[in-house]
């Protein structure tokens, strides 16, 4: 199985476009689901689909007027990790509350039962 780098140098200068159409129909797709249930979803969900949705498109803007995603913050000096960027930051944030409200909503279900 190919990686995720090799799949994009296999396609050269195409894989600008495959991402920004990627990235665009995640970001559509989101958009779509939240204005379908707004009024389903609570707000730590809202608040983390914001976020998510706000670092997309900043990753996304980044990508269509550069043809990269600026990447500025280096914490290497701490740990071995890459650099990364604040949008990188609230699409992590926002997934982790995802993540952490469905753990606390199945708890909570399994308390009551």
């Amino acid at each position: 199985m190919l990686q995720i780098k090799e799949w994009l140098l296999a396609y050269g200068e195409h894989a600008g476009v495959i991402v920004i159409i990627l990235n665009s129909i995640i970001i559509g797709c989101l958009i779509y689901y939240i204005i379908k249930n707004y009024n389903k979803l609570n707000k730590y969900i809202l608040i983390a689909s914001s976020m998510i949705l706000g670092g997309g498109i900043s990753n996304l803007l980044d990508r269509v007027f550069r043809g990269y995603v600026v990447d500025y913050i280096d914490i290497n000096y701490l740990i071995k990790y890459p650099i990364f960027n604040l949008a990188d930051i609230f699409i992590v944030i926002g997934v982790l509350l995802i993540i952490g409200n469905l753990l606390f909503k199945e708890i909570r279900k399994q308390e009551n039962s």
